[in-house]
This record gives C-alpha cells, structure tokens and sequence, in this order.
C-alpha cells in the first residue's frame, strides 16, 4: 500500500515510516499541511495519515481543501498530543 505521512515531527516521521516500511507500505513524507495537499493530489497514495497541528496549513484545512477537490482516499487524522 502506498501511504502519504503529513507530519511536521522528524522524530514522528521516522517512527511512523519504520513501523509502516515493515509492514510492506511504501511510505512519502510531506512536512506540512500545503506539501501534504499537493503530494496527495500528485501521488494518489493509497492512505493518509494527517497530523492535525502543523505549520503553514493544519490538517483540518488540508483535509477540507483535499475534500472540496474530490480527493476520497481514506484520510486518518493523527496527534502526538
């Protein structure tokens, strides 16, 4: 499976992608909710998995402006907090 992380923590990214690397997934890393717009549109990954506080965009915009272009992948909110 394809999943795209939008994750701003460099220590969560690295956690979340060798959990997920090991299981099989191919995993891509965007750091912020206006990156993780754009790779999803691009990448069409399988899954995302959108931290909810982030810098530039958070993941409540990201989703909503995901939504209103029609992106219908599974979007998995995640917080550290």
């Amino acid at each position: 499976a394809e999943v795209l992380l939008v994750e701003d923590s460099p220590d969560n990214q690295y956690i979340i992608e060798a959990i997920l690397s090991r299981e099989g997934a191919t995993v891509n890393i965007a750091s912020d909710g206006i990156e993780g717009v754009e790779k999803a549109l691009s990448l069409k990954p399988d899954l995302v998995l959108m931290d909810i506080q982030m810098p530039k965009m958070d993941g409540y915009t990201a989703l909503k402006h995901l939504r209103s272009l029609k992106f219908s992948k599974p979007i998995i909110a995640l917080s550290a907090h």
